[in-house]
């Protein structure tokens, strides 16, 4: 739908029609459009990019309130208990009327999401919140509950499993206040007993502080730490070992590409796996202007930290394909210091062109830090002149092994949506948004959360936004692709 304005010009949004041969409602969100009054024409464009011919019927066209659902397609992870946004997949059943939807009081490296739960807590020294699943929480793999709580003193919390086989309660204590922390809960005991409902009791078993306001944010069900294989690339997207979520950096047009898995180029000896990883570098003009440096790598985020259980023995090893010797580097970041705690780049030596080769990074310098993050640089300090395609596989750890009947069950998990950088901010008549990858959607909220604009476009990475019908004041921006999912987000200032 096009609206348009002899002083503004052409505003549009675009929604898709998911039902055919049937009559379906379908909204239309100009609210970003909302203080323009000279709108004098209306236009429907059906299938803009489509050579099809009609026909197709409307009725009912009218003006109301805006219905379109911020979380519209985004599908549910069923790994994910409750973030406060578009992921709400356990029902509150008990204390719902203790716990709401607020923005976050502290958005920071700790956790950067918009909007989070906000807890008041009320008389009674076991009050607690509940969630509850239709059918049994599955810990058969997922086991350990993580979650950010902000809390402003130091009380003991309790996490409880219960509507099974014999309930388990683990007791942790706050360890930092007036800030965001991760604590994550071993539930690996509860695996196969039924259980219905996760209970969190803030200030548990103590006299209430009636009205203490506690923050929680991002539950969600992961694995236990990395202690053999990291990544294989074996089964399906998102199984465990072949995680999605690969991100390009300084690799100029496959910047908005992923790691994509296809079967072992050149099985040997060394790597007989059938699927592997395909990194492509891209060639450049060597100045930077295209976005290629001579350190062009991938990273993957998770929740999950690599354990080094052997202290002697801090390594990681990884098979390689390439065409020619390269300096390997291969990086860990945001260990238990927080994002910013990483060992630099430890670098070792491809040698064996046209072939598979184990290299093996060591990391005894460095503290067990827990990490979280690893970037691969694959040819460092070389810019191809051409694209060329190295392949990797069998990311593990200290010297284990990747095959079947070696390994514990685990995979990296999404770690919270990237922060993209808008400018200027403070702003007056637009912004700036830099992001990583295209976007069909902003959804832009104020300090309460309240949705207030949710322009539908094609955006690229570098799209400027009017804000001028904006009030002065603190919004929260989220960007969504395609496919409905929230892949950016921000924080700005209108005045």
């Amino acid at each position: 739908m096009q609206l348009l304005s002899p002083t503004e010009g052409l505003k549009e949004s675009t929604r898709e029609i998911v039902v055919t041969e049937s009559w379906t409602m379908i909204s239309f969100d100009f609210s970003s459009s909302g203080m323009i009054a000279d709108f004098s024409q209306l236009n429907l464009v059906f299938d803009a990019n489509s050579e099809l011919v009609g026909p197709y019927y409307i009725d009912n066209l009218s003006q109301g309130e805006t219905t379109v659902d911020a979380c519209e397609g985004v599908e549910a992870d069923p790994l994910v208990v409750d973030d406060f946004e578009c992921q709400r997949n356990l029902a509150i059943v008990g204390g719902e009327g203790d716990i709401e939807v607020a923005p976050n009081p502290d958005i920071s490296a700790g956790n950067q999401s918009g909007v989070v739960g906000k807890y008041t807590e009320p008389e009674g020294n076991w009050a607690a919140v509940v969630w509850s699943n239709d059918a049994e929480i599955d810990l058969s793999v997922f086991n350990q509950l993580n979650v950010k709580i902000w809390s402003p003193s130091a009380v003991p919390i309790l996490f409880k499993l219960e509507g099974g086989d014999g309930a388990q309660e683990v007791r942790m204590e706050v360890v930092e206040t007036e800030t965001w922390v991760n604590y994550s809960v071993d539930f690996s005991e509860s695996a196969g007993k039924g259980h219905t409902r996760l209970v969190v009791f803030m200030n548990a078993g103590e006299e209430p502080t009636v009205g203490e306001v506690y923050y929680i944010d991002d539950m969600s069900f992961g694995l236990p730490p990395f202690e053999t294989c990291i990544v294989d690339f074996e089964g399906e997207a998102g199984a465990a070992f072949n995680p999605t979520g690969w991100t390009y950096f300084a690799n100029g047009t496959y910047a908005d590409s992923t790691i994509n898995v296809i079967a072992n180029p050149a099985p040997d000896t060394v790597n007989m796996s059938e699927s592997v990883g395909r990194f492509v570098e891209s060639t450049g003009v060597g100045d930077g202007s295209d976005n290629v440096r001579p350190f062009a790598g991938v990273f993957l985020r998770g929740d999950t930290p690599i354990n080094f259980t052997d202290p002697d023995n801090q390594t990681i090893s990884m098979d390689i394909w390439m065409d020619h010797e390269a300096s390997v580097v291969f990086k860990l970041e945001n260990g238990l210091g927080g994002p910013a705690t990483n060992t630099g780049d430890v670098m070792a030596q491809y040698t064996t062109p046209n072939e598979w080769q184990t290299v093996t990074w060591n990391y005894n310098t460095f503290p067990n830090d827990q990490y979280k993050t690893i970037s691969l640089i694959l040819d460092f300090d070389n810019i191809p002149m051409e694209d060329k395609e190295y392949y990797f596989d069998n990311i593990r750890v200290g010297g284990t092994s990747c095959a079947a009947d070696s390994m514990i069950t685990s995979i990296f998990t999404f770690e919270e949506i990237p922060a993209l950088l808008v400018s200027p901010n403070p702003a007056q008549e637009f912004i700036q948004i830099e992001s990583p990858e295209a976007y069909d959607r902003v959804i832009i909220r104020d300090a309460r959360g309240v949705m207030i604009s949710g322009r539908q476009d094609q955006f690229d990475a570098n799209s400027q936004i009017d804000i001028k019908d904006l009030h002065n004041g603190i919004y929260f921006l989220q960007t969504v692709d395609r496919q409905g999912v929230i892949n950016g987000h921000a924080k700005f200032i209108k005045h």
